[in-house]
């Protein structure tokens, strides 16, 4: 049976890998609620290793959601345990250092690739950088770099690190000079030996993700697209899954046009050692009166919420468009995950959410 270790703090891994698993869960809450991501779609029969736990309250409550019709939610397990996984099937979000020694610790089989260093290059928005369709975008590598790009480039411009969790990790820059806050900024990331990805800002209008999965003997298989929702300054709202015909309507032909380039970017990946699952985020920008496609903006050699979105679509709204979302306490919407969390067999709880994620049908 499958074990799911829901290590969304994966991208901090790749920053740090020093840090452990615990210590990443600890310094960003946010993770520990992600854990609880595979409720809303593993099997009954499945195990969840989790490092704290809902409220049995909140356990009924999505049980009895309608939409799931009654189907037992999988097994939640204390992630410390050695016994209870022993021999089964391990799924995680991203194929780390920590979750291999996670498995190998408690005999889990661990199908994924070995090869950390490979592993974060890939990840690195530096590797993606090399699928750029932007004659002026540039990898810096210093301030000498950086303040001529500067005079090269004008208007508004985007810098990114190379690692950074739903564009934390990008600075919209809207002045002509650099500012001792840009500056300082760039220099965290070369003192760590990283680059920085320049890049002008462009009029995006339509951003969206395919999911894909690499196979170990090399083929690799489209799971689906989604579409994201974002206000005017491209910052993300929302995750929309469904029939992709309808959500991409007169934009279906440059859908095509995206699958058609990365299949060069998942043979490469391949070639490098990975398999395993691959979301590749893309969108459409002007430019004077024409339309463009950035066909290949990220790469995320792992799971993401795009593919959460399309697992809880096909499962449980197949002939439905769905809406995933990050919504304040405020929104009428019910939570699909806890608000809170207890250590095990503790009744205070351990820690509060002052989010939730939610799901609309349109």
């Amino acid at each position: 049976m499958p074990v799911y270790l829901n290590n969304t703090d994966f991208e901090f891994e790749l920053a740090n890998p020093r840090q452990t698993i615990s210590q990443n869960w600890e310094q960003y809450p946010l993770c520990q609620q992600l854990q609880f991501i595979p409720l809303l779609y593993a099997c009954s029969d499945d195990f969840i290793a989790v490092s704290t736990f809902p409220s049995e309250q909140f356990l009924c409550y999505l049980h009895n959601l309608s939409w799931r019709k009654n189907q037992p939610l999988a097994k939640l397990v204390n992630w410390q345990d050695k016994c209870a996984f022993k021999k089964q099937v391990g799924r995680v979000w991203g194929a780390s250092q920590q979750t291999q020694i996670w498995a190998e610790e408690r005999e889990i089989y661990y199908h994924f690739p070995i090869n950390w260093e490979m592993i974060r290059e890939i990840n690195s928005k530096a590797y993606s950088f090399k699928y750029t369709t932007l004659s002026k975008a540039a990898l810096i590598e210093n301030s000498v770099q950086l303040e001529k790009w500067f005079e090269q480039v004008k208007g508004e411009k985007v810098l990114k690190s190379c690692f950074g969790l739903s564009g934390k990790g990008n600075r919209l820059i809207k002045q002509s000079t650099l500012t001792p806050a840009t500056l300082n900024f760039c220099e965290k990331e070369w003192k760590a030996g990283r680059v920085i990805i320049a890049e002008p800002w462009l009029e995006r209008f339509f951003d969206f993700s395919s999911q894909w999965v690499i196979h170990s003997n090399g083929s690799h298989e489209l799971l689906g697209s989604t579409v994201f929702e974002t206000d005017q300054r491209g910052m993300y709202l929302g995750t929309l899954a469904g029939d992709e015909k309808k959500l991409f309507k007169i934009f279906f032909k440059e859908l095509l046009e995206h699958y058609h380039f990365v299949q060069r970017v998942l043979d490469d990946l391949f070639k490098k050692g990975f398999f395993g699952n691959v979301g590749i985020d893309a969108f459409l920008y002007h430019s004077g009166a024409k339309i463009h496609l950035y066909p290949v903006v990220e790469i995320n050699a792992r799971q993401t919420m795009s593919l959460v979105a399309l697992r809880l679509q096909r499962k449980w709204f197949p002939n439905q468009t769905i809406r995933l979302r990050f919504a304040s306490l405020q929104d009428l919407q019910p939570s699909l995950l806890p608000l809170e969390i207890f250590k095990e067999q503790e009744k205070i709880p351990y820690q509060f959410f002052k989010r939730k994620l939610v799901l609309d049908v349109i």
